[in-house]
């Protein structure tokens, strides 16, 4: 059903902690500072010094440009065509940005960090362009919709706030877990809402109501990843057990257990055509995993 299509094993110089994918672009971050451009077929295209300080979360758009935040707090904009830097954005006073997203359709990207907001701007101007305020002390994870009218937020706390990014309002906080959220992510149909946490779970909520749809288990540590193909029939969850797992959205349950990591697995993502996705960790390496039920 899936096989591992290329595996390289020391694609940074140290520990991988980020990753990204949109077209034919694969963007991953390193504790090494810097940031590696990759094809489809895992040929390194761009290797950037991005950062003085460790990549905590990549980000892509469709029109080209990368988004980066290192331990340094700064958010960081990159052609990824050239690897050319683009802008640099400091937080408000005091702040530091944690975790990125580009938001679908706009040139916007926003950020979660240590004001319990999420702060938006334009990437190309690099001009703040919103902010949305939560009821926490620490933002972590970031998603927009696939639509881009939506976008959510985990804390530190175990709370997610979704909120609609046309009236800026929040539509729903929902108590998601007991411990820190690592990743958020929705479907492909924009209608459910996925977290993974610390407490070893994944949970399902309808995105506008916040009702929970279920909660699974499997993981024997912290669920670091999560990532919806676009075709609708499969997420995937990365841990810190070392473990990457394919779920069934039909079914509810996992379909297979991939070990190919020699260490926690910070970050797995679809491509735009659901029939591939990667994951990285702290072992440095990249894997590429197929679908072998699409064509």
């Amino acid at each position: 059903m899936f096989e591992v299509k290329a595996h390289i094993k020391d694609a940074h110089a140290d520990e991988i902690w980020a990753v990204s994918w949109k077209k034919n672009k694969i963007m991953t971050g390193s504790v090494d500072g810097k940031i590696a451009v990759w094809n489809s077929e895992l040929e390194k295209q761009l290797e950037i010094d991005a950062s003085p300080l460790a990549i905590v979360s990549v980000a892509s758009n469709s029109k080209g440009f990368g988004v980066s935040t290192g331990l340094d707090g700064h958010v960081r904009v990159w052609n990824l065509e050239t690897g050319e830097l683009k802008n640099t954005i400091a937080p408000d006073a005091g702040a530091n940005a944690w975790n990125v997203a580009c938001q679908p359709g706009t040139n916007n990207v926003g950020a979660t960090g240590s004001t319990g907001q999420i702060q938006v701007w334009d990437l190309e101007t690099g001009q703040q362009s919103g902010t949305f305020q939560t009821n926490s002390s620490f933002t972590t994870a970031l998603a927009y919709s696939n639509n881009g009218n939506l976008v959510a937020c985990g804390s530190s706390e175990g709370t997610v706030t979704v909120f609609d990014t046309g009236s800026g309002k929040a539509i729903q906080t929902i108590e998601a877990h007991v411990m820190p959220v690592r990743s958020v992510t929705f479907s492909n149909d924009n209608k459910v809402l996925l977290s993974g946490a610390d407490d070893m779970h994944v949970n399902l909520f309808d995105a506008r109501s916040g009702e929970k749809v279920d909660s699974l288990s499997g993981h024997s540590s912290w669920v670091l990843g999560l990532s919806y193909s676009s075709l609708g029939s499969y997420f995937v969850s990365s841990s810190a057990d070392k473990k990457v797992k394919i779920w069934s959205v039909a079914d509810k349950e996992c379909v297979l257990t991939l070990q190919h990591h020699a260490g926690q697995v910070w970050g797995v993502q679809w491509n735009d055509l659901g029939d591939h996705f990667v994951s990285v960790g702290d072992d440095k390496s990249l894997v590429l995993y197929k679908n072998l039920g699409v064509n």
